[in-house]
């Protein structure tokens, strides 16, 4: 995943972050979330899971620098991704409303 990519994505930084994570750029992921100051939590919780997972301790320094000092919130993290998928799909109605109040005759 490119950062043009991201730049045309800038409405749903959740679903670029999260797609950027499960294609195995979970450093891009970092990066992105870092620089939109959203969903940092989500990605280290992530990254931290899949390490759990499969036994290994984390090594990346971008990873340790923001994880220092971070507690994992599940309950937070899942909260703040069921407000994002609403607001998407508040979004995505509302501009589905406009296209169709275009077309009424």
């Amino acid at each position: 995943m490119s950062l043009q990519l991201v730049s045309r994505c800038l409405k749903k930084p959740r679903v670029v972050i999260a797609g950027a994570f499960q294609r195995w750029l979970d450093v891009e992921a970092l990066e992105l979330a870092v620089k939109y100051k959203t969903h940092v939590d989500t990605v280290l919780a992530y990254r931290q899971k899949f390490l759990e997972t499969f036994g290994k301790q984390e090594t990346n320094d971008r990873y340790l620098q923001y994880a220092e000092g971070l507690q994992v919130d599940w309950e937070k993290i899942k909260i703040k991704i069921q407000m994002e998928i609403t607001k998407e799909r508040e979004r995505s109605s509302n501009s589905q409303s406009n296209k169709n109040a275009g077309l009424k005759l």
